[in-house]
């Protein structure tokens, strides 16, 4: 049996290739399906992650969560968009330019996800996990742990499966 441990805040967290995954109770096939989606994004997350002074793990984390790398996701009321979901008011606020429709296009949707998340960055004063959290539910609600632990774990998951 092959096994992989991430390291993660505050311990670890084992997982057995033959079991079911713990982050949404999907098979170890499905999430290897959904990292290579969004690994197909990656110098794209890196460009911008870069940019704008995030973790490229985390970023690929949120887009792994929020839309599991399907770019044309569209979902809820109000509607968010694409990789990291995003909605149109947010989006404007974060760089938008043009249509909504462009947040369907990858490089747009990373390139304003990345630049909110890192606003959220630096309004908890580089508290990311808070930053994760109010990414996930408004900095009004920013107390979302099941969100963020979900993204801890799949950022490590990015972060070992990177080049170095």
């Amino acid at each position: 049996m092959e096994y992989l441990i991430l390291l993660l805040i505050g311990g670890y967290f084992l997982w057995r290739r033959d079991q079911q995954a713990q982050l949404g109770k999907i098979s170890y096939d499905e999430l290897q399906s959904d990292i290579a989606q969004v690994r197909a994004f990656w110098n794209t997350i890196v460009a911008e992650a870069v940019r704008t002074g995030v973790n490229p793990c985390i970023i690929a984390g949120i887009i792994h969560q929020e839309s599991q790398g399907n770019h044309t996701l569209v979902t809820g009321k109000p509607p968010t968009y694409g990789l990291m979901q995003l909605q149109e008011r947010t989006a404007r606020a974060h760089g938008l330019k043009g249509s909504v429709t462009n947040l369907l296009n990858p490089e747009t949707n990373i390139k304003v996800g990345t630049s909110y998340y890192a606003a959220q960055v630096n309004r908890y004063r580089g508290d990311w996990m808070k930053a994760m959290s109010a990414y996930n539910a408004g900095h009004a609600t920013a107390k979302n742990k099941a969100y963020v632990k979900d993204v801890v774990e799949l950022s490590d998951i990015y972060c070992r499966l990177s080049p170095s």
